[in-house]
């Protein structure tokens, strides 16, 4: 919140349990959250304005080995040439970013499921493609604040569950908004976004970011996080090195392992702009040396579950 030019770092909610899971032990969808893991990093880039408008979109890193995350999805909004991350959460389901989805229709979307090269999508084995039947907003997503920022992509016919293909699980554990659980985690995220030098990679990528306080990402730009954190509803991660998320991974996964199994946490959604020189001509694009947004799946699952009705909640 502001007063008078001062930002101050909200309140943060009390924990909440959602409905449906009472034991950790209870999974989202059965074999949910099966792989091996990997890590990456990335240069240094140079600071640069936080009065800069937020970035919507990982830069860096080192390539995905194949089948390392079988839950990944690449979006695409064949109307405006954009592309989005998104992740599978059940065989009609996906996860992404309500920004990803906001004010278009299903009909403009193509999917691309067990994708590795984004460049042989329509003849690589195991790739499987879909049209959205319908999308869902979070009916508290604000397209200024980017709070809430969650959408759901229901899909028909449904993905089939492969060796190479399979979902992720969801959050099993009460909402912990506070991240006692969380803080300090190395996560994982993925996506075919921006890599060293703001080059586009055709192979998908993946960062290890750890999950940082509301305190420290708060202090870490208190005028940028000041205005767009809020405890509860989005979390922070990444560092301050020039190793982060950026344009085109939004809406892809930030994904916690506990007893070899992967869960989602967070969704890629904004983090601090950056001018740069981009195809010859100056853009905005990520700020690589900022931490980045992520809205917290943990304080929406009981949406995602009211919308979800393949979820198991079986051991």
């Amino acid at each position: 919140m502001h007063a008078k030019g001062i930002s101050a770092l909200r309140p943060i909610p009390e924990t909440k349990q959602p409905r449906g899971f009472t034991e950790p032990n209870n999974l989202s969808f059965p074999n949910c959250g099966m792989k091996p893991t990997s890590t990456r990093t990335k240069r240094e880039i140079d600071d640069s304005s936080e009065e800069l408008p937020p970035n919507r979109n990982i830069i860096g890193g080192n390539m995905a080995q194949r089948g390392y995350h079988p839950w990944n999805v690449y979006i695409e909004n064949e109307e405006t040439g954009e592309a989005c991350g998104g992740t599978l959460i059940s065989p009609t389901v996906i996860l992404t970013a309500a920004h990803c989805i906001y004010g278009s229709k299903a009909e403009d979307f193509i999917v691309s499921v067990g994708m590795y090269d984004k460049s042989k999508r329509r003849a690589a084995d195991g790739v499987q493609t879909r049209l959205p039947s319908r999308l869902l907003t979070h009916p508290k997503y604000d397209s200024t604040s980017y709070t809430s920022d969650i959408g759901l992509m229901i899909l028909q016919p449904k993905i089939k569950i492969t060796g190479h293909v399979r979902p992720i699980c969801l959050w099993n554990v009460d909402s912990d908004p506070k991240l006692k659980r969380v803080a300090g985690t190395e996560a994982m995220a993925v996506g075919f976004g921006l890599a060293d030098n703001y080059t586009l990679p055709d192979e998908l990528q993946q960062v290890r970011l750890p999950i940082r306080t509301h305190r420290e990402c708060f202090l870490s730009k208190r005028k940028f996080f000041g205005k767009y954190l809020r405890p509860g509803n989005n979390f922070c991660a990444g560092y301050t090195n020039g190793t982060s998320t950026c344009n085109g991974d939004s809406g892809g996964s930030l994904s916690v392992e506990k007893d070899s199994r992967w869960f989602i946490r967070g969704i890629v959604s904004i983090g601090m702009s950056k001018r740069v020189k981009f195809n010859g001509e100056e853009t905005l694009l990520c700020h690589p040396d900022q931490y980045s947004l992520f809205a917290d799946v943990a304080s929406f699952m009981d949406w995602i579950v009211e919308n979800t009705p393949e979820i198991s909640f079986r051991n």
